[in-house]
């Protein structure tokens, strides 16, 4: 049952605009006087309107909590059902610490929120760098809340009670996160232009830059509450279709299919003209481009229409072939002296908008198609060859990071075209790490555990327990942990030499060093031969590696990889697209055909984790926020 809790907001004097001066260092006492006046008044406002809120919060996910539905009522003096409000509490912190995409969570409230999360989120959960303006990097921390809509009573609109009831919600909210000082803890709310009735910029709402939708960080301090600042260019997303009747005549001419064959309606297009149709009012060379009529577009310019036209977006036709794949419209568009430099109103050239529709489906892939990502659209790499083909410099082109081959490399370094410097370097240093440790915990131990089931012992360093089968926990040998041991050497040993250690060029290695004796650190490959007679794949051992990098990862776990010394090392490493998708990693190394499911004890939607859940215990359990008081 929904936890209900019916309150007057009242500020404490822990308020958490207050800490959030504090966290900045300031000790100027003028400001944090001027700060509490503030959050007087908002007390006095909301206790002169006589407004309270009654909320009720529902798990919408029960296994882990990382979901809340959040239904307010409004009330305004004697008025018990004056507005509602419903919104939805998005914990990033549990999300990122499972290998699926942030999007792919984000369909259980709504297909509304599955498409702020398209719009707006990478694959961890982060505002892309792209819409960075009066919100940045800052908003990649903490918990996303989601305004679904607000709704009063037509007789109590527009006078600023729902922006008064939307800040003291998300005050309440704020508070109930226990520590104020440290920046996770704030919030990063998001709704869209359409879903509020009242005047959503004195909330500290403000357009979210390039899109139609409004954002607000809690922090009283941040930069988003600066009222003086203008807003950014919202996005036009619509194309209007042309009003005349000459000017759809000429449209639906130009896009028959066999208009450049018919002299008839050739003619016709030419008689259209001569009365007084328009072809810059209709959109006639955008709208043939997006048909791929490339003859039409030829006999249009012919006529005078203007190659570069914009239309209310500022779209040209060369954006449109880009924005939809098409390589060789993108070409004759180009050789009929299209600008490639012409920005929409929202800011994005054409090769912006190539690269942003390759970001998006590639995420879109990962969340919602079996198998997720498997390479960008071949069209997409040749629409980018075609528009880079020229003397002009490329920070006029984009700003974004341009994939370099199918496999979405934008650093031009990965090994086979998408194991990055900076991924292969962490995977390097776990392996070596696990060969390490679990020897000389093999080698100092006199008594084998017959168990490696929860109740169990396990093995320090190679994450047996976590990414084995529960059949095979049972009875795993001396020789059998040897084995996936020597697996993790081999690792090591084939990323030293440039060799991305998929499931078919291990197992091809196997049979390579068995005619050697060893691996190398006097590791000996019959333990690993024994290994797999005993059941072991070496799918498990790379399932492994890759899982427990991603849980140490600084942006998909606990960060406990990111010390001093590599960050250090990776500093002079370029950055890359590949550099934090361990999904897309691992179906790419486990390439013979069985793709492994671990880790099978700490995942709940696996049957090993139902019969051990009495008695395990997580590994590095993510933080909860709390519940309402």
């Amino acid at each position: 049952m929904p936890l209900t809790t019916q309150y007057v907001e009242m500020l404490s004097d822990k308020d958490p605009y207050l800490r959030y001066d504090q966290y900045r260092g300031s000790d100027s006492q003028e400001h944090k006087a001027k700060l509490a006046k503030e959050a007087e008044f908002v007390e006095r406002e909301a206790d002169m309107k006589e407004l309270a809120l009654d909320v009720s919060t529902a798990n919408l996910d029960p296994e882990p909590h990382w979901c809340e539905e959040i239904l307010v009522k409004i009330q305004v003096g004697t008025e018990l059902d004056a507005g509602r409000i419903v919104a939805y509490q998005i914990r990033r912190s549990h999300l990122r610490w499972n290998s699926k995409p942030f999007q792919y969570f984000l369909d259980v409230p709504g297909q509304n929120s599955c498409n702020i999360g398209n719009a707006l989120f990478d694959r961890h959960g982060r505002l892309k760098p792209h819409l960075y303006g009066s919100f940045g990097a800052e908003t990649n921390q903490g918990e996303v809340l989601y305004i679904r809509h607000i709704r009063m009573k037509p007789k109590l609109r527009q006078n600023g009670l729902a922006c008064i009831a939307l800040k003291l919600l998300m005050r309440k909210l704020s508070q109930r996160q226990g520590d104020y000082s440290h920046p996770s803890q704030w919030w990063f709310a998001v709704m869209h232009k359409e879903n509020c009735e009242d005047s959503w910029r004195s909330a500290g709402f403000r357009v979210l830059d390039r899109t139609c939708f409004l954002a607000c960080c809690a922090q009283k301090g941040h930069r988003c509450w600066d009222q003086t600042q203008p807003d950014p260019q919202s996005l036009i997303e619509d194309v209007q279709p042309p009003k005349s009747a000459l000017d759809k005549a000429l449209l639906e001419l130009v896009l028959a299919s066999d208009f450049h064959n018919s002299m008839t309606k050739i003619e016709k297009a030419a008689k259209l003209l001569a009365a007084g149709a328009d072809m810059q009012s209709s959109m006639a060379v955008q709208s043939a481009v997006l048909a791929g009529r490339m003859q039409a577009v030829t006999w249009l310019l012919a006529q005078g229409a203007d190659v570069d036209q914009q239309d209310s977006a500022g779209h040209t036709a060369l954006h449109f072939a880009a924005h939809t794949g098409q390589p060789a419209p993108v070409k004759q568009l180009l050789s009929l002296s299209a600008t490639r430099t012409i920005k929409t109103k929202a800011g994005y050239t054409p090769l912006d908008v190539c690269i942003l529709e390759m970001q998006y489906w590639r995420e879109y892939k990962d969340a919602q198609v079996a198998g997720g990502f498997s390479g960008h659209d071949i069209k997409y790499m040749e629409v980018i060859n075609h528009l880079l083909k020229t003397g002009i410099k490329l920070q006029r082109l984009t700003s974004l990071p341009v994939p370099k081959n199918k496999w979405g490399c934008t650093c031009g370094e990965c090994l086979n075209g998408y194991l990055s410097p900076q991924m292969r370097y962490r995977l390097q240093c776990l392996a070596e790490g696990s060969y390490d440790n679990g020897m000389e915990f093999m080698e100092s131990i006199r008594k084998w555990p017959a168990n490696l089931r929860p109740e169990g012992r396990s093995v320090d360093g190679l994450w047996l327990q976590d990414y084995l089968p529960g059949t095979l926990l049972h009875n795993v040998s001396k020789p059998f942990a040897r084995g996936w041991s020597s697996l993790m050497n081999m690792f090591d040993d084939m990323l030293t030499k440039d060799i991305v250690p998929t499931a078919t060029a291990v197992k091809n290695n196997i049979e390579r060093v068995l005619t050697l004796g060893t691996i190398g650190r006097d590791s000996n490959p019959k333990d690993i031969i024994a290994y797999m007679k005993q059941g072991g794949r070496v799918e498990y051992a790379l399932d492994a590696l890759v899982g427990r990098s991603r849980e140490e990862n600084e942006l998909t776990g606990d960060g406990s990889f990111s010390d001093a010394l590599a960050e250090e090392e990776m500093d002079g490493m370029k950055a890359c697209e590949n550099d934090n998708d361990y999904t897309f990693l691992l179906r790419r190394l486990c390439n013979d055909g069985y793709m492994p499911s671990g880790p099978y004890l700490t995942n709940p939607e696996h049957s090993d984790w139902q019969r051990a859940n009495s008695t395990r215990v997580v590994h590095n359990p993510p933080a909860d926020s709390g519940q309402y008081e």
